[in-house]
């Protein structure tokens, strides 16, 4: 059984009735717990993920395209940053629910976490869809790492700041007010003979953002950014080249 320890950002904190939701994101927490076969405990010390909850101090939650999320730090993001801080040092396994911004990641949260060097320190993240889709995934992602090695857990985080972070919360709003400067037939929900341009220039604007905020940790020096729906909400990131320490391991082999 899975010992699950949430700590929640000060201010509303678990009393927060996130977007997309009709109940208390601490409701919807406990109840994710227990339906994947978990335990709430009281103390961090007994947990095997100790699941932090990034909410707004008021309660509030932001679309991730709104102009809030510009990496301004607001008011909680330090303090919450510290919190994870705190409990990386102790050596707790922590997930981060990534809840402030519904579908996108906190730019604000992200840049204090790669300015303080916990990317790839805390085990587990979630920042995409709505905010229970995120609680449940930082849950269940924060489970499993136990039984995951240090590759793999560095893969999936990865694969989560690439998707939530780079792509829903800065790129996907860039191209967005840039598709009516591109030929062609297609919109935000159907891209029609647009689809290839924006593949492009999300791509390019992709690769800038690993470059300008992934720590080699991330293995991944470029990607290819696809849309299999016809629609830029959904994106398939797939890596283009490896970084160098996926070569360095690979060569030890």
């Amino acid at each position: 059984v899975p010992f699950v320890f949430v700590r929640y950002n000060w201010g509303r904190g678990a009393d927060t009735v996130p977007a997309y939701s009709d109940e208390k994101i601490g409701t919807s927490i406990n109840d994710a717990i227990l339906a994947a076969g978990g335990m709430n405990v009281r103390a961090p010390e007994k947990a095997d993920v100790v699941l932090t909850v990034n909410t707004n101090p008021d309660g509030r939650t932001y679309e991730a395209n709104m102009p809030v999320n510009d990496g301004t730090l607001r008011e909680g993001t330090a303090y919450f940053a510290d919190i994870v801080s705190d409990y990386v040092t102790r050596g707790y396994p922590v997930s981060i629910a990534d809840v402030a911004f519904a579908n996108g990641a906190d730019n604000a949260l992200m840049a204090e976490l790669q300015r303080r060097g916990l990317l790839y320190k805390i085990r587990a993240y979630a920042g995409w869809n709505t905010p229970t889709n995120s609680s449940g995934y930082a849950l269940g992602e924060g489970m499993l790492v136990r039984h995951m090695n240090a590759d793999a857990v560095d893969q999936l985080l990865t694969t989560r700041y690439l998707d939530d972070w780079a792509y829903q919360a800065n790129v996907r709003n860039t191209i967005a007010r840039q598709l009516t400067w591109l030929r062609g037939d297609g919109f935000y929900g159907s891209l029609g003979s647009k689809m290839d341009a924006v593949s492009v220039r999300s791509t390019r604007m992709m690769d800038r953002f690993i470059e300008n905020n992934l720590p080699p940790m991330a293995e991944t020096n470029s990607v290819v950014v696809t849309f299999p729906w016809n629609r830029m909400f959904e994106a398939d990131i797939q890596p283009e080249q490896q970084g160098f320490a996926h070569d360095y391991l690979e060569g030890r082999k």
